[in-house]
């Protein structure tokens, strides 16, 4: 399908610009209710999206639409010629698209990549419910999801890239029930390999933090709240405690003057009691569901530092915002960010 669309946009005089966008998501998906299968499907679908750019003096609109497999070149010229209509009604400050970058795409290092997704979802299946063993707890609904994804971007200026990647989640319902009530818990499970021993452990901690849930007291009644309590942050939480940095560090905040830090800033404050933060952006993580080697605009990422023993060193963001801001060659919008 891209090759046609390349065809057709390149050679419509209305179009100052564009990029093309072309997803293919296959899967097997399972569905339990407790142990029971109740649904055990496949899917395979294709999703391709079209970014026309119309240029008018100094300004830039832009105007983004769908290609379905069904359409005729009649109807995607249609198509285009709306959206070029449209463009010009979104003027922005100029900026150009990505250029190509010396960086090649590894393949996926992902255990999936040799299995059938069926095997590979029954494999994750039978490490969740190895997991399903208390008298009290249990798996009150289960939903897996194993996909391999195809990810291919095209611009007018040349950028050629695409990424197979593999992954999955389970969606967990752990409950604990005892003497008439009931308590559940709700968790993403999400990974790029199959560690089955991991999965159950990972099940099996849930399990466990329901059967907390079930036991738990006001704190008033188990701990002084006149003095301090110590907090413990982890995986999501920090995630998102760690964000609010990086959010702030994005070009996009920069260029529309809502950060608080630049460059030499100090992020904690000048007096620092616990360990200075360390933060980069990087393209890909080990078991990271957000990893990509390269962004939605097809810039090609690679580790970005932001902060540095506390103190803000770089920015991040997308290919417009960094234009916007003057930088040569934009960092992109990398999505995994690691706390050294």
């Amino acid at each position: 399908m891209i090759e046609k669309l390349t065809r057709i946009l390149s050679g419509m005089q209305e179009i100052s610009a564009w990029s093309v966008s072309l997803v293919t998501t296959r899967s097997s998906e399972l569905f339990y209710v407790g142990k029971k299968l109740e649904t055990n499907r496949a899917t395979d679908v294709e999703t391709c999206d079209v970014t026309i750019y119309v240029d008018q003096d100094d300004k830039r609109g832009s105007s983004s639409f769908s290609v379905y497999a069904y359409m005729t070149e009649d109807d995607i010229r249609e198509k285009i010629l709306e959206n070029v209509y449209a463009a010009g009604f979104a003027l922005n400050p100029y900026y150009d698209l990505p250029k190509p970058a010396n960086g090649v795409v590894p393949e996926s290092s992902s255990n999936i990549r040799g299995m059938s997704l069926k095997d590979a979802a029954a494999l994750v299946s039978d490490a969740i419910f190895k997991a399903d063993v208390y008298e009290g707890g249990y798996l009150s609904a289960t939903e897996i999801f194993v996909t391999e994804t195809t990810h291919r971007i095209v611009n007018s200026n040349g950028v050629d890239l695409t990424d197979v990647s593999y992954g999955g989640n389970a969606e967990l319902i752990p409950s604990w029930e005892k003497d008439g009530e009931e308590v559940e818990i709700y968790h993403m499970l999400r990974f790029e390999s199959i560690d089955p021993e991991e999965i159950t452990k990972k099940v099996d901690t849930e399990l466990q933090i329901a059967a907390a849930r079930f036991e738990a007291r006001p704190l008033a009644k188990v701990l002084d709240l006149n003095v301090p309590i110590k907090i413990i942050l982890q995986e999501d939480d920090a995630g998102r405690l760690f964000s609010y940095f990086a959010n702030d560090l994005e070009y996009s905040a920069k260029y529309m003057k809502t950060n608080k830090f630049e460059p030499g800033d100090h992020v904690q404050g000048d007096n620092v009691t616990g360990t200075p933060l360390t933060l980069s952006k990087v393209p890909y993580v080990k078991g990271a569901a957000r990893s990509a080697y390269f962004d939605a605009d097809g810039v090609f990422l690679t580790e970005t530092p932001l902060v540095e023993n506390g103190v803000a060193v770089g920015r991040y963001g997308s290919h417009r915002y960094g234009r916007y801001l003057g930088v040569e060659a934009p960092a992109g919008m990398v999505l995994s960010l690691i706390h050294i």
